[in-house]
């Protein structure tokens, strides 16, 4: 995942510089990164901060593996479920 305002990350630290690729194949480097809080029981650890990036960026399969997480798609929304409990935790449009 990449965000590209600090407001929000939960914290951030320096790491060794590393290079992201973009989907037109450029690449961008990077050596922070942190923890973000998308929502109260959604926080994603090891996100990378991209000043550079004009939009926030997620993979889903990395927040799948980290949250026990099932996402549901249907037309202009995504719905976050908790896995154990299939409780809704998160909405995005």
């Amino acid at each position: 995942m990449c965000v590209i305002q600090k407001t929000g990350f939960v914290n951030m630290s320096k790491i060794s510089p590393i290079q992201v690729t973009l989907p037109n194949g450029s690449l961008m480097e990077t050596n922070s990164s942190g923890r973000v809080k998308l929502i109260n029981e959604l926080i994603v650890e090891n996100v990378l901060f991209v000043p550079e990036f004009t939009v926030n960026l997620i993979s889903m399969a990395k927040l799948c593996m980290e949250q026990d997480c099932t996402l549901i798609f249907k037309p202009g929304i995504c719905i976050i479920h908790e896995e154990s409990v299939m409780r809704k935790i998160g909405l995005a449009k």
